[in-house]
């Protein structure tokens, strides 16, 4: 235009346009040619939320100043963590440092309204707390997470049909040393659960000898790997033949049982050193083996001469054979 507002349909300048007011760069085609004095732009935009105001200038033309225009967020479509949970953390106690999301549309403008679930992604047992968060301007923040299993784990955070998060790792350590674990063969210990093992109910063979394991767990049946205190065995079979007491070694110890009756019982293992410590039990059956020991009769002396009578033994009678093919079979 002239000075006096009159539009100069034969100029051909070239307009620039760029932000004023804001803190990121304006996008698209910033220069055009004005075309019977109009310059008009086609495909300017902006990708950060904010209120800006836009420049045009053209050479020593005095420039001019658009109106405020308030860019919105675009659609959300990501997450990312904006404070990470704790490095560390105890089994059973909330994070100390409790993780916060941001729901981000492409271009890392915050979004609301969203609701964010948090699961444990690597690592084993299952999250504990309020496993959801609904954002708050942009954030959710999420407050009271724990873990009951000791183990190294990072955490997903999801919400359907945006990018998730993943947090860095948390190493999770036992809890307080509360009470003492037993495993008889075939159960298997399985922190967090209701019964901290798992496997089929126990099995033995009378007069056969079996190890069980003795571990210091916490409230979670997660192994305590400081304890050393001394433990010792009881079991309901008063024929039972039972290992000494012993020491528990980074937590644990192995020790032999033999079940010398056949029935179902109870092997108690008891923390000598700390009576406060809860006792731990396990059933297991013992049954007869496929052979059946003979009893009565005596030692014979090494010199084979006889010194008296010798008794008879008592118990059912064994035999095998082999057929041309060379196969035994026991009767």
């Amino acid at each position: 235009m002239d000075a006096f507002g009159n539009l100069i349909t034969t100029s051909s300048s070239t307009v620039t346009a760029a932000r004023n007011l804001g803190t990121a760069a304006l996008q698209g085609t910033t220069s055009v040619t004005a075309v019977n004095g109009v310059a008009t732009f086609a495909n300017l935009s902006y990708t950060k939320a904010e209120t800006i105001t836009i420049d045009f200038t053209s050479g020593t033309l005095t420039g001019a100043t658009s109106t405020s225009v308030t860019v919105k967020p675009a659609t959300a479509s990501k997450l990312t963590i904006q404070t990470q949970p704790s490095a560390t953390a105890t089994a059973g106690v909330a994070f100390a440092q409790q993780p916060v999301i941001r729901i981000e549309d492409a271009f890392g403008n915050l979004c609301s309204g969203t609701v964010v679930t948090a699961a444990r992604n690597a690592g084993s047992g299952s999250l504990q707390g309020a496993l959801t968060a609904t954002a708050v301007n942009g954030f959710a923040t999420f407050a009271n997470l724990s873990h009951n299993v000791a183990n190294t784990i990072n955490l997903s955070f999801t919400v359907s049909g945006l990018t998730g998060a993943t947090s860095g790792n948390i190493v999770v350590s036992p809890a307080a040393f509360a009470k003492l674990q037993l495993l008889a063969p075939g159960e298997m210990a399985a922190p967090g659960t209701s019964k901290g093992k798992s496997g089929p109910p126990p099995a033995g063979t009378v007069g056969a000898p079996f190890n069980i394991t003795v571990n210091a767990v916490d409230n979670f049946w997660n192994i305590v790997n400081t304890v050393t205190d001394t433990v010792g065995i009881t079991s309901s079979d008063a024929t039972a033949t039972l290992p000494p007491n012993a020491a528990l070694v980074s937590g644990t110890a192995t020790m032999m049982v033999y079940l010398n009756t056949a029935g179902n019982f109870t092997l108690t293992a008891s923390d000598l050193t700390d009576v406060s410590k809860s006792e731990a039990s396990t059933a297991i059956k013992a049954s007869l083996g496929q052979f059946t020991p003979a009893t009565g009769g005596e030692a014979i002396p090494a010199d084979g001469v006889a010194t008296g009578a010798f008794t008879t033994l008592t118990g059912p009678t064994y035999r095998h054979w082999r057929d041309v093919a060379h196969r035994f079979e026991l009767g």
